[in-house]
């Protein structure tokens, strides 16, 4: 029974990726030869800002340098007006990188061959980005010769496309510019699904409650979980693999998966307990580089659990255990009764054992007269805000809260939120 439910539950999250598959859609996934964290780049230097870093190495036949030499924006290469001149092959101008983190740098080369007669002249034009160019003896590409222009990218801010380039002035007369072009996007190193709350609509009374939940990457092959923080005494969490089917649909390249199920005898109304996944990650600082925190992911597992109680009356929101009171005068006060359907009722009735609400204000009492309807008792809840005793604002933000402790086995608990506004 718990893995079919599971599994339904599996099922049910399929059908929320829609929002994340649309976010990565349009991009072939490259994927880094090994986690950021442990990449290393040993040639240029770091940009900060998202700014490509040019260079150029001469092939065989010409003088090996280490980067192109920086030259003024608006300065062309000479074209000789009768020839010889120089052939420009380049078999690529644009290169995918696919999907990045915020922080991880990568490069590209790009190989310019000179098929020509004569030496090829090359120098830096205009540009979508900072570019960095650094000074060498000549930009002279020899006859037969080659060279390699290094575009280095590293992303600063999370964006669903970039599209970084430079403009490269040469003096064939058949080729006098081209741009070589980087572009992907950056996307987070880690994503849940769903978002930051894991729901249980409903606990069920009969069949184990379970949710399942997922966090991957988009980004890396592999990370780890350390270990996970919860309550043990009102949940379980088991961890697994994610399924490769979940992944593709995701379009992840690693995750997890977590089947949590609540434990019974909980309150009876709606809850919120905190999962603290740790991983083996470690976060980022501003520039980008990695720090020496650990990357925990915060998740709140939510739902409602009706048990032997049900709140009626149009005042109440049972799909989020919420009194609505309205709003009224302090000075006057407010009084709101609803109607509570009790099943398996304690054979002394149903009574309140303790009351504890925020604001202490907030009066909460129960009719013990009690009628039958069916196989449940009916019973009259009162809230009570007395004149005088409280002014201000407890709604969505900051709501009133309510627990009660009570005598029957199956409820011992029951938590309410209470909205109201005193002016």
């Amino acid at each position: 029974m718990r893995i079919g439910v599971a599994l339904v539950g599996v099922l049910a999250f399929i059908g929320v990726t829609y929002g994340v598959v649309t976010m990565l859609k349009g991009y072939q996934v490259a994927q880094p030869s090994a986690p950021p964290s442990k990449r290393t780049i040993t040639s240029g230097a770091q940009a900060v800002e998202p700014a490509p870093v040019v260079h150029a190495d001469h092939g065989e036949k010409g003088e090996k340098s280490e980067v192109l030499r920086a030259t003024s924006a608006s300065y062309v290469p000479p074209i000789s007006a009768k020839g010889p001149w120089p052939k420009v092959v380049i078999e690529e101008t644009e290169y995918q990188f696919g999907r990045m983190e915020v922080g991880q740098e990568d490069h590209h080369d790009f190989v310019i061959r000179n098929e020509g007669e004569a030496d090829l002249e090359i120098a830096k034009g205009n540009t979508t980005c900072q570019c960095t160019i650094s000074e060498v003896d000549n930009n002279m590409i020899p006859p037969g010769g080659s060279a390699t222009i290094t575009l280095r990218w590293k992303p600063t801010a999370q964006t669903d496309a970039f599209e970084k380039g430079a403009e490269i002035r040469t003096n064939d007369p058949k080729k006098k510019s081209f741009t070589l072009k980087i572009v992907g996007m950056v996307v987070p190193r880690l994503l849940l699904m769903p978002s930051e709350n894991w729901e249980i609509r409903e606990v069920n009374e009969s069949t184990n409650s379970i949710v399942s939940g997922f966090l991957f990457s988009p980004v890396l092959k592999e990370f780890g979980i350390v270990k996970l923080t919860y309550d043990e005494n009102l949940i379980e969490v088991k961890t697994l693999p994610a399924d490769e089917n979940i992944l593709k649909s995701l379009q992840g390249v690693s995750g997890y998966r977590f089947d949590v199920q609540v434990k019974p005898g909980m309150a009876v109304g709606t809850f919120s307990y905190p999962l603290k996944i740790h991983t083996s990650l470690f976060d980022r600082k501003a520039d980008g580089s990695e720090g020496e925190e650990p990357y925990i992911v915060d998740v709140n597992i939510t739902g409602r659990r009706d048990g032997p109680v049900k709140f009626m009356g149009p005042s109440y929101i049972a799909s989020e255990s919420v009194v609505g009171m309205g709003t009224f005068s302090s000075a006057e006060g407010k009084t709101l009764s609803l109607m509570m359907l009790v099943r398996g009722s304690p054979e002394e009735g149903l009574k309140f054992l303790d009351v504890e609400s925020d604001p202490k204000g907030l009066k909460v009492t129960l009719d013990p007269q009690a009628k039958a309807l069916g196989a449940a008792m009916r019973y009259t809840i009162r809230f009570e805000v007395p004149p005088g005793s409280f002014r201000g604002v407890r709604r969505e933000e900051e709501p009133a809260t309510v627990r009660i402790k009570t005598n029957h086995a199956e409820a011992p608990e029951i938590s309410l939120k209470v909205h109201f506004t005193a002016y």
